[in-house]
């Protein structure tokens, strides 16, 4: 069986062609091109923290137990932005002998350029990963200074996107009861 991953951290990655249904179609795809049958595991985590993904540690525990001998990924940083939890996650492949593709692509276990060249890419994904920060937090810090009310984090309210791709702000009520009772 196949297992067929699919994350997203933030909601520009749907404009990218990321969105979880794009990943799911496309793996569910996969997935019937060679016959096999598939279990989903959807995540919307970041992809720097291993161990707050449940998704993803079903899917291990899958793999573990037998049921998944193949897993399929959109983009090699759909399963992490961290390289050493793509080598950790590569080690659990090699282990229970699971065929492993980045879109439709194996990873080849047995040849070295196949391993090497899945560890840049993952390599640049961290990197990258990081730079968003970066700009994100200098793009912050330039709204401050131009005396823009900017608040990335404001207890008592979380953001969503609508469906129109702006910014909405929701009041989250167990929060709200918490300052009421400060005040």
């Amino acid at each position: 069986m196949t297992g067929v991953y699919c994350r997203v951290s933030t909601a520009k990655q749907g404009k990218d062609g990321y969105s979880l249904g794009q990943q799911e179609e496309r793996g569910k795809a996969f997935a019937g091109s060679i016959g096999d049958n598939y279990e989903i595991y959807v995540e919307a985590k970041s992809g720097k923290k291993l161990e707050e993904r449940n998704e993803w540690k079903r899917l291990e525990q899958d793999i573990t137990d037998g049921r998944i001998n193949r897993v399929w990924i959109i983009d090699g940083n759909r399963l992490s932005r961290k390289l050493l939890h793509s080598l950790q996650m590569l080690e659990t492949f090699e282990k229970h002998g699971i065929e492993f593709y980045i879109d439709g692509k194996q990873v080849d276990f047995e040849n070295s350029s196949d391993v090497m060249m899945y560890q840049i890419i993952q390599s640049v994904a961290e990197k990258d990963g990081k730079d968003i920060v970066i700009k994100g937090t200098a793009g912050l810090h330039a709204c401050m200074d131009a005396g823009n009310l900017v608040y990335a984090r404001l207890y008592g309210y979380e953001f969503q996107f609508n469906s129109q791709g702006k910014r909405e702000v929701l009041t989250v009520p167990e929060q709200v009861r918490a300052i009421r009772r400060i005040f």
